[in-house]
């Protein structure tokens, strides 16, 4: 008969065993899905400015950290000498931003419509989520600021979601754009994890997501922590943004709007979609869309703004 004690040992060995072959597969899964959610997304735009009756010149820019980026930069017909850079959300391509660049083109804003690292036929292995998407924002900000038939001071940004995101970090850093507009964004890379999770992932939020966080943090290489929007959106302050969300947007809940709303100094302007998701204002509400981004456009990149003094 064997002694109590070796039983013991034997349950405690399987125990442990056990504990780490959990262990192991749950950081096998939270793996996958960081590949996933850190997967390039090439892609060809589906359409480009001349179906939409807009003369357009393709670019390579390079970003701060050497990617290479591809645009489309899109003259005013009847230009007023101010521009406007415009970022697509994640998993997008320039080609999202069309009907939005149709709209500002026809009031006289030449355009550069730019497709993050690792997206669309940009270069990069990883999507950073904003950390270094930034850099590419202020790529096409300083093409803009250096091209001859353009105001460097009547130079603004829009950005969606991801993209959106990425131009309050590049604003934070750069005192170029004089005026943003950001769509259906989030606050912070935390809380945008917390209530995106569940939608992006195929498995449960607890206790994948804070494994997968840990793995992303030593693969990119930054502190979730840091990639706060609302502080750096109170650092842009206190130049000009006006701030749209859906009401009933699903991903990234209205909680991420007011949270910008409430650290952006004024002059700010808030515009809650009702009935709208986590989609384009350009597409969903197309007139007021146009009447709103106009009127803010006209009011801080025109000949008359005080901003521009």
């Amino acid at each position: 008969m064997r002694p109590p004690h070796y039983i013991r040992n034997l349950l405690v060995a399987t125990l442990l065993a056990m504990l780490i072959a959990i262990l192991v597969l749950l950081l096998a899964l939270a793996k996958m899905q960081l590949a996933s959610f850190l997967a390039p997304h090439p892609s060809i735009p589906e359409e480009t400015p001349a179906d939409y009756g807009l003369s357009y010149e393709e670019l390579d820019l390079i970003a701060a950290d050497g990617i290479r980026l591809t645009a489309w930069f899109v003259p005013a017909e009847q230009a007023n000498n101010s521009a406007v850079v415009l970022v697509h959300g994640h998993g997008g391509n320039r080609s999202a931003l069309l009907p939005t660049a149709n709209i500002l083109a026809r009031y006289g804003y030449s355009l550069l419509l730019l497709d993050l690292r690792a997206h669309g036929q940009s270069e990069g292995e990883i999507v950073t989520y904003v950390y270094y998407e930034s850099l590419d924002v202020i790529a096409g900000l300083t093409y803009l600021s250096q091209h001859p038939d353009i105001d460097q001071h009547r130079i603004g940004l829009l950005g969606q979601s991801l993209g959106g995101a990425a131009v309050i970090r590049a604003a934070a850093q750069s005192d170029i754009p004089r005026a943003l507009v950001i769509e259906s964004t989030f606050h912070s890379l935390p809380a945008a994890v917390e209530d995106a999770f569940d939608n992006m992932s195929n498995l449960p939020q607890w206790p994948f997501a804070s494994i997968v966080v840990w793995q992303a943090e030593r693969i990119i290489g930054v502190d979730i922590t840091e990639l706060d929007l609302a502080r750096d959106l109170a650092e842009y302050s206190p130049r000009p943004v006006f701030l749209i969300h859906g009401s009933d947007d699903g991903i990234l809940p209205l909680h991420h709007h007011l949270t910008l709303v409430q650290a952006a100094s004024n002059p700010k302007q808030s515009w809650i979609v009702e009935g709208m998701g986590h989609e384009s204002p350009a597409i969903y509400l197309p007139n007021e869309y146009e009447e709103r981004l106009i009127e803010f456009f006209d009011l801080y990149l025109g000949e008359n703004s005080s901003v521009n003094e």
